[in-house]
């Protein structure tokens, strides 16, 4: 029980406006009704208190005053550390109820505002993929061993044109564009960075009269356009490397732009022109023939109906009188559809909410398709001996 005396003395005791009125307590009352205000922030960890020469500790912290608050912060964050670094230099030996709070309030100043962390990286948003070559343009200047020089690359088939600059004004730049649309075609879209060359009335005449649409990336922010940045790096080390190795840099552009792409069945060479361009490799003379190269690069997603979820992810599709076996990234669900089902449950709606009349026997068309690919609906003769099921 506690005395008596001690708590009449701190009913009677003036409210304290700060953490000093803490070291008139002699005990604590055994309800927060009978505690000031100014105290009950820390009763919850009433016994972790102690004072030594004067000073308030809980545990090895010291408890900051409200009038000396203020100084405190400051001195922790003298060094500009932010707001975390700050936080944790702060517990190890100072507290008071609130600090974190104040301190982020605090750090809010001019300073670490005008230096502060990078920002997280955001996910990459893809470019509108093309259909066809010369559709989609990237332009780009770069510089190498203080010579300019212009790429021009078309997202279709990261087929590139590389041209030397005897400047980097506005003219010079269009009247090299002209030639290759001359040679491949206008494009529909045509994105660049903020340059000068580009952002200039010129420029946007030019793309007027060559009907296109002029896109910039955001300023100082080079992955709006990434494909060509990436074709600026692959130009780069593609011509530093033959120059150090006594090399033709044309005859090394003509290899890149036949060599196959390892996303793809065919070199840029082939899905620009339709055909491979002759190269110092031996090679047959049909295999330079034109070709019809298949253009279909992106994916289409066709229409199907979800006929029973085969696994966790794994799921049946049938789609113009086939089955596919389709993972669950490789599905993409329609706005109506919020059913899921569960594992080998046979689905009675298709993608887009529509009753199936009759449902797919998946056992027995998978096991027909199976015979059709072997071709094996009868035994061999010398298994004549044998039934087959």
């Amino acid at each position: 029980m506690p005395d008596p005396k001690k708590v009449e003395a701190i009913l009677n005791m003036k409210q304290p406006t700060n953490v000093t009125g803490v070291k008139e307590f002699t005990g604590w009352p055994e309800g927060n009704d009978e505690m000031p205000n100014a105290v009950k922030a820390y009763s919850h960890t009433k016994d972790e208190y102690s004072v030594q020469d004067g000073l308030i500790f809980k545990r090895n912290r010291i408890v900051i005053p409200l009038n000396l608050r203020h100084k405190i912060m400051q001195v922790v964050h003298s060094a500009h550390i932010g707001i975390e670094g700050c936080l944790r230099r702060a517990r190890e030996c100072i507290y008071w109820p609130g600090m974190n709070s104040d301190i982020k309030q605090f750090i809010l100043c001019e300073i670490c505002n005008k230096f502060p962390c990078a920002p997280q990286k955001e996910t990459l948003i893809n470019h509108e993929i093309a259909d066809r070559p010369w559709q989609n343009v990237g332009v780009d200047l770069m510089s190498i061993e203080k010579h300019n020089y212009l790429i021009t690359v078309h997202y279709f088939s990261n087929f590139w044109e590389f041209d030397y600059l005897e400047n980097t004004l506005a003219s010079t730049v269009i009247r090299k564009l002209k030639s290759h649309f001359a040679r491949y075609g206008l494009p529909c879209v045509l994105i660049s960075d903020n340059g000068p060359q580009f952002i200039n009335e010129n420029f946007k005449q030019f793309a007027s009269d060559y009907d296109f649409e002029h896109k910039t990336s955001s300023p100082t922010h080079a992955q709006s356009n990434g494909m060509v940045e990436s074709v600026v790096k692959t130009s780069k080390r593609l011509i530093r490397k033959a120059v150090e190795s006594n090399k033709d840099p044309y005859l090394a552009i003509l290899d890149h732009r036949n060599t196959p792409t390892s996303d793809k069945d065919a070199s840029p060479s082939q899905y620009s022109l339709g055909r491979r361009a002759r190269t110092k490799l031996p090679m047959l003379s049909k295999l330079l023939e034109n070709q019809n190269v298949n253009l279909e690069l992106a994916k289409v997603w066709g229409k199907g109906k979800v006929v029973e979820r085969l696994d966790e992810r794994p799921y049946l599709i049938e789609s113009e009188a086939k089955l596919f076996r389709r993972n669950r990234v490789q599905l993409k669900e329609t706005p109506s559809d919020v059913h899921m089902p569960k594992v080998n449950e046979p689905v009675t709606t298709d993608r887009i909410g529509n009753e199936i009349a009759t449902p797919v026997k998946v056992e027995n068309k998978v096991e027909s398709d199976r015979q059709t690919r072997s071709t094996r609906n009868k035994l061999p003769s010398k298994y004549s001996d044998y039934e087959m099921y």
